[in-house]
């Protein structure tokens, strides 16, 4: 994300975040004081059943009914840190994750005939030139991701000259009877606030990027239910293309299969990991697994060659946090074949965005809140915008 093209001004505020997944919340307080590192205040995660099966419907209207309960629960017990007032207002920042968002490349050309200099105002101006929101979508984010002058990639445009420019944007959509929904929730519970969307991808892209320390890497962010998979080449998105598995989908197979709760199921695949699991019940565990990974790494392969048509694709996967199924999923990532059979590396690299890479970066008031990398890189990405 080109950085100049965000306002540079003193930044002295108190937000409030949920980041809604398709299987969890997350909901923080941030203060932001230019003087002293992002502070998270108060934090938690508010888990959303696993279902046997995925209803969209259902799934929706559980996602919307946690929202409610949490906002109402934040607003009980944390007032005080709010500091609400009938005179005050909040700022509200919701990041959606994949079922909830569509995020896609889109490009705006600017041509004349004599030279010009590419300045700020312009830059913003070709790239907001936007088709409007249809009756069914609306657009919730756009970032500015590369920029072309004359055919070539800039990474410092400001004050160049040329007479053709390329801007190339990522834009995120969402289900507009979605968004007036988690409006209306949140409002219920600070009516005088503004409310700005967001992308869980396009805020974990930065930081992933830090700690892949490559311009060409890949970032896989495992959802509850989809995954997404985003390409970046010479420091910036290349692609992005989803993938129809998640964490919940081999904690749901696995109950299925041995007819248990989906917490159950959880908890044995937590073992399994830990290599806690005894030698018998192991077996059986290991023998579904593979027929899951069989089945997670068709999904992958068909997203690879979807992402690997022209050229091949980078070595390094970068995981967007080190959860259990986090932690499994990128185990059948490092073990599949596509890179063997048609790339010139056995496997890909793999690693995962952990808390003590990126936790110096933030403050924590009270060591109990639930932090995990998701949060804390939008917590940057918000310092930053």
């Amino acid at each position: 994300m080109f950085s100049f093209l965000s306002k540079k001004k003193y930044r002295e505020e108190t937000a409030l975040v949920f980041i809604v997944e398709s299987g969890k919340i997350i909901s923080a307080i941030i203060k932001y004081d230019d003087s002293n590192l992002p502070e998270i205040i108060f934090s938690q995660k508010s888990n959303i059943d696993i279902e046997q099966t995925v209803d969209p419907v259902k799934l929706q209207e559980a996602v919307l009914a946690k929202l409610s309960s949490t906002a109402e629960s934040i607003l009980k017990d944390q007032l005080a840190v709010l500091k609400i007032s009938n005179s005050h207002s909040i700022s509200i920042h919701i990041f959606l994750g994949s079922l909830w968002c569509v995020t896609k490349k889109v490009g705006s050309e600017y041509i004349k005939e004599k030279e010009f200099f590419i300045s700020e105002d312009l830059i913003m101006k070709i790239s907001k030139e936007d088709p409007p929101n249809s009756d069914t979508e609306v657009m919730i984010e756009k970032k500015v991701v590369s920029i072309k002058a004359n055919g070539y990639n800039i990474e410092t445009p400001l004050n160049q000259r040329a007479n053709e420019l390329m801007i190339v944007s990522l834009v995120s959509t969402s289900p507009k009877i979605f968004i007036d929904e988690v409006e209306k929730k949140l409002l219920q519970y600070f009516p005088k606030s503004k409310i700005d969307f967001h992308t869980t991808a396009v805020a974990i892209f930065p930081v992933a990027k830090l700690l892949a320390k490559k311009q060409d890497f890949i970032v896989f962010i495992p959802e509850h239910e989809v995954s997404d998979i985003i390409v970046a080449r010479k420091g910036s998105v290349d692609r992005v293309v989803s993938v129809p598995y998640g964490k919940n989908s081999p904690v749901r197979d696995l109950s299925m299969t041995f007819k248990g709760s989906a917490g159950e199921a959880h908890s044995i695949l937590t073992l399994y990991m830990a290599d806690k699991l005894e030698e018998d019940k192991r077996k059986n565990v290991s023998s579904f697994l593979d027929e899951s990974k069989i089945k997670f790494q068709n999904y992958l392969r068909d997203a690879l060659r979807k992402l690997s048509s022209t050229i091949f694709l980078p070595e390094d996967i970068v995981l967007s946090n080190n959860s259990v199924m986090t932690k499994l999923i990128g185990e059948w990532i490092h073990t599949e074949e596509f890179t063997s059979k048609t790339m010139t590396i056995k496997s890909f690299n793999v690693s995962f965005m952990e808390n003590k890479d990126i936790i110096n970066e933030v403050t924590i008031r009270n060591k109990s809140n639930y932090v995990n990398p998701i949060l804390i890189s939008v917590v940057l990405y918000l310092k930053s915008n």
